[in-house]
């Protein structure tokens, strides 16, 4: 299911290669990794459990990934405003409207 909801998202949204993108409660990254096997190279991880970030940071590196993997919060967004061009949100995490400053 991972991969067919990751490309109906960017298909959907037709979201270009270069954007910068942030999968939001990314957990182990399993979207984010998607992504960049796609080709998304600006991707980017935030998860709250330091454990599920601490597994996704091993994976990328096991697969000589350059993700950026964050511990953080998405109920309380420290990003700059227009730091990213899509914020996805697959699965089931709840989250504030006060993430589309982050787009």
């Amino acid at each position: 299911m991972t991969s067919y909801e990751t490309e109906r998202f960017l298909h959907i949204l037709n979201i270009d290669k270069k954007a910068r993108i942030l999968d939001l409660c990314c957990g182990q990254g399993r979207h984010t990794f998607k992504m960049y096997e796609n080709g998304y190279r600006n991707v980017e991880g935030l998860d709250r459990s330091h454990y599920l970030i601490s597994k996704a940071r091993k994976i990328s590196k096991e697969n000589d990934f350059s993700i950026r993997f964050r511990e953080g919060d998405a109920r309380e967004p420290f990003f700059n405003d227009d730091s990213f061009d899509a914020v996805m949100l697959l699965g089931n995490s709840s989250v504030t409207s006060s993430l589309v400053m982050m787009i």
